[in-house]
């Protein structure tokens, strides 16, 4: 039987959009990235209750700067080769969902990382990026509609507004990892230190910054982040099969794979064996989908 999921940074997500509101409506204008710094760390600090006797103004805004050149050079954090597996779902999902079902597809993926073998610790980070992922891409939906003051930073055409949300949302869902990642690293480190403060107002900080920096601004990354996470071929050897009938797929998932195999990553091997379903008519590989009917 499917395990049902229950993100639990869900309560957070409220908080996410209300920091973007925040942002833009403090941000000056014309505004510089020292701006940016000064806005997201008095948000963050005001709203996780810290005092300066508990973490420094100077050590919270130190997370802006790190989340800037992370998100430049398309860092992604430190994961074991599973927790990549799903990462690497998210961000072709990001790029290939239609908006009206990204919703469907991040419950999907958060029954999924449920379904695994993941230990809590590592489960409990992918479910913050995805956390961020989904809050953003609602939020961005609903500002491409009514922008209020992003109308400054936005395209006077909302199709293309539309075009470039996938680009905000995983710029946010990047920023977010890059801080929560726990795993071992390429430099063979078992837990990366952190960059400062505890790691929810860390990634939390990050996300804030580069989802509402990325607009304002419009960064521009040297390297995408599919690339970063690696050769991902393997999953062309991954079964995809029907496992749902039309009694349960009534919300229109009908592309499902179901992994019995192991994937060689630069960050180490992968088994999974369980299922993962997408909306109707998106595939996650580039090697095609069965459908389920």
């Amino acid at each position: 039987m499917s395990i049902i999921s229950r993100n639990p940074y869900k309560e957070y997500n409220g908080l996410f959009i209300e920091g973007m509101d925040y942002v833009i409506e403090n941000l000056p204008s014309p505004c510089t990235e020292d701006d940016l710094k000064n806005v997201v760390g008095t948000f963050a600090k005001d709203h996780f209750g810290y005092s300066s006797g508990t973490i420094s103004d100077s050590e919270l805004k130190s997370i802006i700067p790190f989340s800037i050149s992370a998100y430049l050079n398309k860092e992604i954090g430190a994961f074991n080769a599973q927790q990549m597996y799903y990462l690497y779902l998210l961000f072709e999902g990001i790029k290939n969902t239609p908006y009206e079902k990204f919703r469907e597809f991040v419950i999907n993926l958060d029954n999924g990382i449920a379904e695994s073998s993941l230990t809590l610790q590592e489960k409990a980070e992918l479910y913050l990026v995805t956390m961020v992922t989904d809050s953003i891409n609602a939020y961005w939906d609903t500002k491409i509609t009514t922008p209020g003051d992003w109308e400054l930073y936005f395209n006077a055409n909302s199709n293309i507004n539309r075009n470039n949300k996938r680009f905000w949302v995983e710029a946010a869902a990047q920023a977010a990892s890059y801080f929560i990642s726990k795993g071992a690293s390429e430099y063979g480190i078992a837990s990366p230190p952190k960059i400062s403060g505890p790691d929810i107002v860390t990634s939390f900080t990050a996300a804030l910054a580069i989802a509402s920096g990325k607009v304002v601004f419009g960064w521009l990354p040297q390297i995408k982040v599919i690339e970063k996470l690696g050769n991902l071929s393997c999953l062309n050897s991954f079964i995809p099969i029907s496992v749902l009938n039309d009694t349960e797929n009534a919300e229109g998932l009908a592309w499902c794979i179901y992994s019995v195999t192991s994937c060689a990553l630069p960050q180490g091997t992968v088994k999974n064996v369980h299922s993962f379903c997408l909306p109707k008519g998106k595939c996650p590989t580039k090697h095609g989908c069965w459908h389920n009917k």
